[in-house]
């Protein structure tokens, strides 16, 4: 699976999720039933990333090169700051060093899973935290790039959070399974195949968007 580089973060992003809904029409005293639908996918909106140095120019054109307009996959981060799970970084290895630019390991302070199995579609999980808390309005990843965004607390006991998310689950979620929380990202398809056209002043300096569309 192709994930976006962090190389090339945009100034802003948009996402969104294309929610669906259905209508009989107004009747004549002007009253009209709507009915949502449990249909409906993610967009996203990668606003302004400059490509303006040797090395994003080539990160972005082997990107172009890999992704093939619509044919392939892409893990897109959500870029979120609002999510809980800062990644604490510094940790050395088992004798106290640290990689050759004296970095060490990163790792989420925030961990959750699933306390039990969920249905495929179901929109009410529970889920087991450690490390902090989640509340709604946080983004969420299932499996493989499946994004999830919390709309509701319904109870909190101890760890365990039960919620309202939205989407409806893409896939069935057995117990214990990891719900990502630090770097949540969403599976996805440029919305056209020229999705990753660049103009280039003098060679050297763009600032394209990018439109995707969730792969489902």
């Amino acid at each position: 699976m192709i994930v976006w580089p962090a190389l090339l973060t945009p100034r802003s992003i948009e996402f969104m999720f294309d929610s669906r809904s259905r209508s009989g029409g107004p009747t004549l005293t002007g009253v009209e039933q709507i009915v949502g639908s449990s249909g409906g996918l993610w967009r996203a909106r990668l606003v302004s990333i400059p490509v303006v140095t040797d090395v994003k120019r080539k990160v972005w054109r082997a990107l172009e090169a890999q992704i093939q307009g619509r044919t392939n996959e892409v893990l897109v981060p959500v870029f979120n700051i609002d999510n809980p799970g800062l990644v604490i970084g510094g940790i050395t290895h088992s004798d106290g060093s640290t990689f050759s630019d004296d970095s060490g390991y990163s790792q989420s302070e925030v961990t959750a899973e699933f306390a039990s199995a969920a249905a495929l579609r179901a929109t009410e999980v529970t889920l087991t935290v450690t490390g902090g808390t989640i509340e709604p309005g946080h983004y969420f990843t299932v499996g493989t790039g499946r994004l999830h965004v919390i709309g509701s607390l319904i109870e909190q006991d101890g760890n365990d959070f039960t919620v309202n998310i939205w989407p409806p689950l893409r896939e069935a979620v057995a117990e214990s399974a990891p719900a990502e929380f630090c770097n949540p990202t969403c599976r996805m398809r440029l919305a056209s195949d020229d999705g990753m056209k660049a103009e280039f002043e003098f060679g050297r300096f763009a600032f394209p968007s990018v439109d995707f569309i969730e792969a489902l």
